[in-house]
């Protein structure tokens, strides 16, 4: 129960800053969200999704968002600050605060949360893609 509890506070804190970001960029006021980030926000929700069902201890849930929000602020002061390492600060103090409850079995609204992230998550990808992001234009083409 140790494992799993740190690792969806460590994989919710993850998913929340992608989430933020995404919705930033789609909302303007953001940079930009890199292709690595959006990857790593991608199989963090993919990895909590499994771990949905396992019972978490929120101690040790409120553990793994700390050791989160530390890595979001190590890394932010090794390559600066920007809009992720805040939302990784930011989100691992939300869920410190107010751990998700964790559900006994994947129920209606956990499933309307995945589809509306995995959508905004999508819009962000295909915008980045579309604008040429860190690819050329015959890159975004294949990747689209």
């Amino acid at each position: 129960m140790v494992v799993p509890s740190v690792a969806r506070g460590i994989l919710d804190t993850s998913v929340f800053a992608v989430v933020a970001v995404s919705l930033a960029v789609i909302l303007g006021a953001g940079g930009g969200l890199s292709l690595w980030a959006l990857a790593a926000g991608l199989t963090a929700a993919g990895i909590t999704g499994f771990l949905l069902l396992e019972p978490v201890n929120r101690s040790w849930y409120r553990i793994g968002a700390l050791v989160a929000g530390i890595g979001a602020a190590v890394s932010g002061a090794l390559g600066g600050y920007g809009f992720l390492e805040l939302s990784g600060i930011v989100g691992a103090a939300v869920l410190i605060a107010f751990p998700l409850r964790v559900p006994t079995r994947i129920w209606l609204p956990s499933i309307v949360f995945g589809v509306a992230t995995m959508v905004i998550i999508t819009w962000v990808l295909v915008a980045l893609i579309v604008d040429g992001g860190p690819f050329g234009h015959d890159e975004s083409a294949y990747a689209l």
